[in-house]
């Protein structure tokens, strides 16, 4: 549950930062000036929001699947990590 409270929290954050930026951008009258329209810039950015909080959480679905549904006894894993860090032979 933790992790997924620091998951949202930055997306929330960063889209309450974009409202706020467009309605600056309507308040000062400078859409001229604004690369994206004020009326897409929140949609944008919470459609990227939305799509990384997707992305992360498919990831972190794949690393605890791996864990719970094809556990590794801890040999398996030290003799893993011991190939992974002993040096290759020189030819």
């Amino acid at each position: 549950m933790q992790s997924v409270t620091l998951l949202v929290a930055p997306a929330l954050f960063a889209a309450s930062v974009y409202m706020i930026l467009g309605r600056i951008i309507l308040l000062t009258q400078s859409e001229a000036y604004s690369p994206i329209k004020a009326r897409w810039l929140t949609k944008i950015f919470v459609f990227g929001d939305v799509f990384s909080f997707l992305v992360q959480s498919g990831g972190m679905f794949r690393y605890f699947s791996s864990l719970y549904l094809w556990p590794a006894s801890s040999s398996q894993v030290n003799q893993q990590l011991r190939e992974i860090r002993s040096p290759s032979p020189k030819s």
